[in-house]
């Protein structure tokens, strides 16, 4: 098991998910958002890291792009309830199952689905509910989640992203597309569950992609998949306190002798720390990159990474 230079892994659990709740439905308490603050969906689909956000070129190998930049985005480290699901991401179905995180102390969660003229509202005590109002979404249709919980915390506290944190309902064309695309996939005996999930993914399905992943990984876990869906949370729905667990256990499974995998992971790790607001801790795993950097003989990686820990410095 690899161990850091210095301080214990900083160890955030993931959250369970619950089971879904049956819809109470209430009367409108908050407007639907103005078009403006519908934001569209990504225009390119990530594979294990593929097309990153900010558009930085990069080989979809983990182990061929170990550093992307900044890896920077807004997060307020205060009970939010985030929307975890549908978040940035397109849909095949169209009932979506929606899931938040929960905030401390909330009893219960006032839940409003709007876009294209649609404003659904529910009210529950659970952290996941299933969209069953009447009017159906629309293929090509952007949406947005809003919860808001009756201890006063709104997911729209969450500060604004480029790209939002809306989603949009496959068209009619690309539902067939994919639709067809799976259909060969599962005809070939030889076609194991990774590249059904990976397909989700090419097509922007990522919570679907997401669901089937974190399914694998909890009967086969490697570091890779653990490293995937750790980018997922982090690089494309800006979840950080959802990334952390993955890339630690990646950490974990990635053995005792440095590589270039560890590399990435511990750089990977900083980031998710310095967008949390620990510079100490994002310096500590950046300082542990160098080392196995340096054991790697990339002086390239080592200066860059001086840049960040000199960033950081700066906030303490």
């Amino acid at each position: 098991m690899f161990r850091l230079l210095t301080l214990p892994l900083l160890w955030i659990p993931a959250i369970a998910i619950p089971n879904v709740a049956l819809a109470v439905v209430t009367q409108p308490v908050s407007p639907p958002l103005p078009p403006s603050h519908q934001a569209q969906p990504q225009e390119c689909a990530p594979g294990l890291l593929g097309c990153p956000p900010r558009n930085r070129a990069c080989h979809p190998d983990v182990i061929a792009c170990p550093d992307r930049g900044s890896n920077r985005f807004d997060w307020l480290a205060q009970p939010i309830p985030y929307v975890v699901s549908p978040r940035r991401t397109q849909i095949l179905e169209p009932q979506p199952i929606l899931r938040w995180l929960p905030v401390p102390g909330a009893r219960q969660y006032n839940v409003i689905l709007q876009g294209e003229g649609l404003h659904w509202q529910v009210e529950t005590t659970e952290t996941a509910i299933q969209y069953n109002g009447d009017t159906p979404l629309i293929p090509g249709g952007n949406y947005q989640v809003i919860i808001e919980a009756d201890t006063g915390e709104s997911s729209l506290d969450e500060p604004d992203h480029l790209g939002g944190v809306s989603f949009e309902l496959l068209t009619t064309q690309a539902q067939q597309d994919f639709r067809h695309q799976l259909q060969q996939l599962q005809a070939d005996p030889a076609t194991g569950p990774e590249a059904i999930a990976n397909l989700y993914l090419t097509h922007g399905l990522l919570a679907a992609g997401i669901t089937q992943l974190e399914a694998l990984w909890q009967t086969q876990p490697t570091s890779a998949r653990a490293i995937q869906l750790g980018n997922l949370y982090f690089e494309w729905l800006f979840l950080p306190t959802l990334a952390q667990p993955y890339y630690e256990q990646a950490l974990t499974l990635s053995g005792d002798t440095p590589s270039l995998e560890q590399a990435v992971i511990l750089t990977q790790l900083g980031h998710v720390r310095a967008v949390m607001h620990d510079a100490e801790g994002a310096i500590v795993y950046w300082r542990s990159a160098q080392a196995v950097y340096k054991t790697l003989g990339d002086a390239e990686q080592i200066e860059q990474l001086e840049t960040y820990i000199e960033q950081e410095k700066a906030l303490l």
